[in-house]
């Protein structure tokens, strides 16, 4: 099977929240790679394709934090 992806994803399993408009919605991160991450959320989401939306993601056991800009490219069923 040839593989179509152009960069690797890493899987990535934590908590983080994603901002759209005002609204914030606590999501599972699945995976992040340089063009774009995939989510989770327990509810549906309307969002709309290509709306802006910020990726908030604090590192377990660090105070780090990314704020990571995006747009939503696809949904399917709850990821996005």
């Amino acid at each position: 099977m040839t593989e179509r992806r152009r960069v690797n994803r890493i899987d990535f399993d934590g908590e983080a929240t994603l901002i759209f408009q005002q609204d914030s919605f606590n999501v599972e991160l699945q995976d992040l790679s340089v063009m774009g991450a995939r989510v989770h959320s327990e509810k549906p989401l309307a969002l709309p394709d290509a709306s802006p939306v910020s990726l908030n993601i604090t590192l377990e056991d660090s105070d780090i934090a990314l704020a990571l800009p995006g747009r939503v490219k696809r949904q399917e069923g709850l990821d996005i």
